[in-house]
């Protein structure tokens, strides 16, 4: 999808997008939503299911979430 909006609209474009994608969520739901996997960290937390893993993996090892676009 793409959304075409006028450069000064760009800001609240993203705004109500976000708060639309959190609309519903819980606090663990939307902490997850929110979270971001540092792949460069010693460690990481997957963000559906804080399970821990070393970065390179592509998969969480628990939930099987993909972290990695390779």
């Amino acid at each position: 999808m793409v959304l075409a909006v006028a450069r000064e609209d760009a800001e609240r474009a993203i705004q109500l997008i976000q708060e639309l994608q959190h609309r519903g969520l819980n606090d663990v739901e939307r902490a997850a939503a929110e979270a971001v996997v540092d792949l460069d960290a010693e460690e990481a937390a997957c963000p559906a299911c804080s399970c821990n893993f070393k970065p390179g993996v592509s998969h969480c090892p628990e939930c099987g979430l993909r972290v990695s676009p390779d």
